[in-house]
């Protein structure tokens, strides 16, 4: 999803789906070639219709620069036809 440019932490996770009855998905951070995944949140489920929220806790919110955000998708139901994932995140100061 995004070459992260300079380091910067996760705050929160948003999704939401249309059609079909959800997706469930999470992100990975890896390293600046795209290797060595660790999730920052194993599974949200964006149901269709519903915008709907990480969990609260994130396990690997910090990504450094270079690194890679990937969304991984281990679950669809139903035939969904589009899916929006969104975040929010602060720059973090490098000192």
């Amino acid at each position: 999803m995004w070459k992260v440019p300079y380091n910067v932490t996760i705050r929160a996770i948003h999704c939401l789906s249309e059609g079909g009855t959800n997706v469930v998905g999470g992100f990975d951070e890896t390293d600046a070639n795209g290797d060595t995944p660790s999730a920052i949140d194993a599974d949200i489920t964006c149901s269709a219709g519903t915008n709907a929220n990480d969990d609260g806790t994130l396990s690997n919110p910090t990504l450094d620069q270079n690194d890679y955000l990937f969304w991984h998708t281990p679950s669809i139901s139903g035939t969904p036809t589009s899916v929006t994932v969104t975040f929010e995140y602060t720059v973090d100061q490098v000192s």
